[in-house]
């Protein structure tokens, strides 16, 4: 069943009056064994018969289909050829989960999802864009670097990109979540990101777009990304990384690039593989 909840707001700097489509849908999951709600935006003056980018936001511990959905993300998108898509997962990891009865969440997404919404909208296959934020940020790292055919651009946005944290001290930030996350992971290697980088050749790498807060109270992702950088330094992979003022949970982080990610998808359709 689909819900539709088209999302107005002003210009102010062009006095018109502009439009999102906001779509809730659902995925009945035969890998998962349960309906999936997902989340869909169309952009303003919105084409059916036009190609689009597709961009995949994986939502935060706690999070949902809706994590996103403000008015940051949509005036961003604005009439830009741009599909975003989350669906809701849970607390999940986008992983194939190592515990009993646990979910195989990234064979839902690279099997189920992708074919909905290509089969759904009219989309370029091979131009398209994940990222997220904390959980999200490390799910669209090990999704993205899974499919580089697919994916052209990954978004990490404070992600906990050293998931499952072996060998890190859990703080009171980290303490509530490793149980779940050492349960969750077990301990198979394909889904260390951190790993995936490092043995992956360069140009199969997506153009890797990175940003965490100053602040950031998780100080185990600040370290992480700084060993990411000097991993992609290295190996002399396409990077950006962004240090925003801000902490983990106060959102400084993902207001600050989302407009910036939105302009650089816009742009891909014009450039080269």
């Amino acid at each position: 069943m689909r819900k539709f909840l088209v999302a107005f707001f002003l210009l102010t700097t062009a006095l018109t009056l502009s439009a999102q489509t906001v779509i809730t849908d659902t995925i009945k999951s035969s890998l998962l064994g349960r309906p999936v709600p997902v989340t869909v935006i169309t952009p303003r003056d919105y084409d059916k018969s036009a190609q689009h980018v597709v961009l995949y936001l994986l939502h935060y511990w706690d999070g949902d289909n809706n994590a996103y959905v403000d008015m940051n993300l949509l005036s961003s998108l604005d009439n830009k050829p741009i599909i975003v898509v989350t669906p809701s997962l849970g607390n999940g990891w986008y992983i194939n989960s190592s515990a009993e009865r646990g979910e195989r969440q990234r064979d839902f997404i690279e099997q189920e999802l992708f074919s909905y919404v290509d089969r759904n909208y009219k989309t370029y296959k091979t131009i398209q864009a994940i990222g997220g934020s904390s959980m999200g940020g490390y799910g669209a790292m090990l999704i993205g670097l899974r499919n580089p055919e697919r994916f052209r651009f990954i978004a990490d946005l404070s992600g906990a990109v050293n998931a499952p944290f072996k060998g890190v001290a859990p703080d009171k930030y980290l303490e509530p979540v490793i149980g779940s996350v050492t349960l969750q992971f077990g301990d198979n290697p394909d889904n260390d990101v951190m790993k995936i980088v490092k043995e992956s050749a360069v140009d199969e790498l997506p153009y890797l777009f990175m940003a965490i807060g100053t602040h950031d109270e998780f100080t185990t992702f600040r370290e992480a990304h700084s060993e990411l950088v000097k991993i992609l330094e290295a190996k002399k992979a396409p990077y950006e990384f962004h240090e925003i003022y801000g902490g983990h949970f106060t959102g400084e982080v993902r207001w600050a690039v989302i407009p910036y990610i939105m302009n650089h998808l816009r742009d891909l359709i014009l450039q080269p593989k």
